[in-house]
């Protein structure tokens, strides 16, 4: 594992920020319309999900982590 620290700069935070922003805007609408116990799981898997397109540009092998731990 590459430990080196990189100065990702503001472009990615700000990426990280409107990643959160629009997943968590998507899953909120879809859990609660679905039901409220599928609320909380669509909820975190939409804003993951997107979490996760911003670091699979930044992390080499961000794609293939939930494989690993399988």
């Amino acid at each position: 594992m590459n430990t080196e620290r990189t100065n990702i700069g503001t472009g990615f935070w700000l990426r990280w920020v409107l990643a959160s922003m629009l997943g968590f805007a998507v899953g909120a609408p879809i859990g609660n319309a679905v039901t409220d116990w599928a609320f909380t799981a669509l909820f975190g898997a939409a804003g993951g999900f997107m979490k996760w397109l911003v670091l699979r540009r930044q992390i080499a092998g961000a794609g293939q982590w939930v494989l690993d731990r399988v």
